[in-house]
């Protein structure tokens, strides 16, 4: 009886000590949640969450490309100038000659690699919008291929400018100009219904 009475005394003491001891600090942690790169460490019962989409995600691309930007103009911001003035320097005869030198370093170590990196980074950004802008109008050749196929199907080979204008959402003057392309390529016949519009007469 007398051990049991001690244990408990002895647990409710732990107990005690550990609710008013402050929590230590767990080391910083990643790890993925749900596909998301999680950067957090605990100190004192409080988290503190930085969560990062993964690299690949249309969300992490978007991140990385204003990360892009901003280090671009700041590279450049911070190199063109200075390195215009370091250069002023140089060719002043009235500058001395240890300041030369200074100069000289400091546009060989910083202000010309600055503006290397800012100057790289904004034609990778170039590059990669012209990217971006040649799949989208890939994508939409393909989804304006799949319309006009479809609809030849449905019609026995026939197709108008209003009926792709309005299965593809897209403009009657970008409709004609695509049937047009498609009229020379496939060499498509043409035929004028009872309404006066021009059928496109594709061969099946």
């Amino acid at each position: 009886m007398a051990d049991r009475f001690t244990s408990d005394t002895d647990s409710v003491a732990l107990a005690t000590q550990e609710r008013h001891s402050p929590p230590q600090a767990s080391p910083h942690t990643l790890c993925k949640i749900f596909g998301w790169q999680v950067f957090y460490y605990t100190l004192y019962n409080k988290a503190i969450i930085f969560e990062f989409p993964p690299a690949n995600s249309s969300k992490g691309k978007s991140y990385m490309k204003l990360i892009k930007k901003v280090l671009a103009i700041c590279f450049l911001l911070f190199g063109i100038p200075f390195s215009a003035v370091m250069i002023l320097d140089i060719l002043n005869p009235k500058t001395a000659s240890q300041d030369k030198q200074n100069a000289v370093a400091a546009l060989t170590i910083l202000t010309i690699p600055s503006t290397i990196l800012g100057s790289y980074l904004s034609w990778s950004l170039v590059q990669q919008n012209r990217k971006q802008q040649a799949l989208l109008v890939e994508s939409e050749q393909q989804r304006l291929q799949l319309v006009f196929l479809e609809l030849i199907e449905q019609n026995a080979g026939r197709i108008t400018v209003l009926q792709l204008a309005r299965n593809a959402n897209i403009s009657t003057q970008s409709a004609k100009q695509y049937l047009d392309e498609k009229a020379k390529e496939l060499n498509a016949s043409f035929e004028v219904n009872e309404d006066g519009n021009v059928l496109y007469r594709f061969s099946l």
